[in-house]
């Protein structure tokens, strides 16, 4: 196909200094931003697989799932039109819709994006979560040569690296363990061409794969490591997550979520810690007041930059600050403790659980004596 197509833009070429009126590579005259243009997309190339600079094997593409969407931001001059293919596993084709003027007969730049196993998607918008891969081509390029055909060449790869967690001997089946320190992209706008990304948690609730009767594995989660210095994971089991019982770190080497690499992490256990080293906790402290159960976790601590060098006056200069280990609540304060503590709730947004708000720092500081008189603590 890519060699017709070469054939076919000499032909154009060839014919131009003959019928220069007929064949125009420039921008189309007429503005048709809100007209929808409807065409059958040729696509030459694809989604390239993971690893695969390093097979010994020719390239190849993976292949494409009924409903899989291409969305396309084409050049044109200082403009950009978006677009969104379609692929039907029926016909084995893909059909492209778009609003606006895209250069005719003239191979032009585009940039392609490709969304596996996405949250939601629509025309606007892509929902991601950590087990969602980003593919990407910002050097991809389209010939438009007539209103209901236009050729698409691109290499799409992952915009991530991509890592299985292994639970060995499946010690945590049945048992909530999250894995912290990564981030992954959550959200794509499609009209602004932007993304969010976020710190995520992952849950254990997705060890949902069985792949031998001895370990389990979690489903490949596609993200990058939140501090790109230290390159840490974080283990937290249950207990540790709400009782601080025990967590487990690990720095990583750089060919762990390497971009377009994959990779496998044995999750540690207390028998088998494989690399990683088991972290400095303290237990939480609970309180009672009335009934109403609330509890204070322990902060190591230490010291780190604050204020800014181009803030207010008031943020200036740069300095060192150093805190020593502290106690603070595991939540905000919620309504049904103030109430506990203070007999009243103020508060315009009522909940239980909610955080108490419209009071004053006056009242905040009567919330703390009442409170240390009903604990015998001082907060």
């Amino acid at each position: 196909m890519k060699k017709g197509l070469y054939i076919i833009a000499a032909m154009l070429l060839t014919l131009d200094a003959c019928l220069s009126d007929d064949i125009d590579t420039r921008q189309d005259a007429q503005s048709d931003s809100g007209v929808e243009h409807n065409a059958t997309l040729i696509l030459e190339g694809g989604r390239r697989p993971f690893d695969d600079d390093i097979q010994t094997r020719a390239a190849y593409y993976e292949g494409w799932k009924d409903g899989d969407r291409l969305f396309i931001k084409f050049k044109n001059g200082s403009s950009t039109v978006s677009g969104i293919a379609t692929y039907s596993a029926d016909t084995d084709t893909w059909s492209i819709s778009y609003y606006g003027t895209i250069v005719r007969n003239a191979k032009t730049a585009c940039t392609v994006y490709y969304f596996d196993n996405p949250e939601s998607m629509s025309d606007t918008e892509v929902r991601l979560s950590p087990v969602s891969a980003v593919y990407e081509d910002l050097s991809a390029t389209y010939l438009c040569l007539s209103a209901n055909e236009v050729y698409l060449e691109t290499t799409l790869k992952c915009k991530t690296g991509r890592v299985r967690f292994i639970d060995v001997d499946n010690y945590y089946v049945g048992t909530d363990f999250r894995i912290g320190g990564l981030s992954c992209y959550t959200r794509y706008d499609f009209n602004n061409n932007t993304f969010e990304t976020s710190e995520v948690t992952v849950s254990a609730s997705s060890l949902d794969e069985l792949d031998d009767e001895d370990d389990v594995y979690l489903p490949y989660v596609y993200m990058w490591f939140t501090n790109t210095t230290s390159r840490q994971i974080n283990v937290y089991v249950l207990d540790a997550w709400e009782n601080a019982s025990y967590i487990y770190g690990r720095n990583c080497g750089t060919d762990v979520l390497a971009k377009g690499h994959s990779g496998y992490v044995h999750i540690p256990t207390p028998k088998a810690r494989n690399g990683w080293t088991r972290m400095t906790y303290v237990e939480p402290k609970t309180y009672t007041v009335k009934g109403v159960t609330f509890q204070m976790v322990w902060v190591a601590g230490g010291t780190f930059q604050m204020g800014s060098e181009t803030g207010y006056s008031s943020e200036t200069p740069v300095h060192a600050v150093t805190l020593d280990d502290y106690w603070i609540g595991q939540t905000e304060v919620t309504q049904e403790l103030w109430e506990a503590v203070m007999g009243s709730n103020p508060s315009k947004f009522k909940g239980t659980n909610l955080p108490v708000e419209q009071v004053s720092w006056n009242d905040c500081q009567t919330f703390i004596s009442n409170l240390n008189q009903l604990t015998g603590q001082t907060f």
